[in-house]
């Protein structure tokens, strides 16, 4: 069974064991810069240690991540993201 969980607001060592399970393949952060560096260091450790690749997606420093589809209006999507700004 394949689950998708939007967001979670964890701890340090709830975060470690979350990016840190093998079953995990994909861990999208969006935080402080050093959460940033401890994500990775925990994905690599993690790929290390269970001999598998987790992919890793980082947006640091920021308030707003803001995903983009394919199709999106231009003219909506400048209106949308400058207005939170």
């Amino acid at each position: 069974m394949k689950v998708s969980v939007q967001t979670l607001h964890l701890t340090p060592p709830q975060m470690d064991h979350l990016v840190a399970h093998p079953k995990i393949p994909f861990v999208s952060f969006t935080g402080s810069v050093a959460n940033g560096k401890r994500v990775e260091k925990t994905a690599a450790e993690a790929a290390e240690k269970y001999g598998t690749f987790k992919m890793v997606g980082l947006e640091l420093g920021g308030k707003d991540a803001a995903y983009v589809r394919k199709g999106s209006s231009s003219f909506l999507l400048s209106a949308g993201v400058s207005s939170r700004c």
